[in-house]
């Protein structure tokens, strides 16, 4: 077995971050080029019942079409649970 030591990265701080609705695509290339330490294309609480789908598409368009820089781009997964709701 081998072992490779790999070199520590700089911590970075996460002072700012940005929340983009998913349902408006026009902001996306501006949250690219803005200084906040963290963005993240939200496509439940800033969004519409009827333009979930919609959103959902533009966030992979998104993520596929524009240079985010630096950014890491992480995808969350929010499962939501209905009370009552049979296994």
């Amino acid at each position: 077995m081998s072992f490779t030591i790999i070199e520590q990265a700089t911590p970075r701080l996460h002072r700012s971050e940005l929340a983009v609705p998913g349902s408006n695509p026009g902001l996306f290339e501006k949250a690219a080029q803005s200084a906040a330490d963290i963005i993240f294309l939200d496509v439940e609480d800033a969004v519409a019942p009827d333009d979930k789908e919609q959103a959902r598409k533009n966030i992979i368009a998104g993520l596929n079409e524009i240079d985010w820089g630096s950014f890491s781009r992480l995808p969350t997964v929010i499962v939501c649970w209905t009370w009552g709701a049979a296994a």
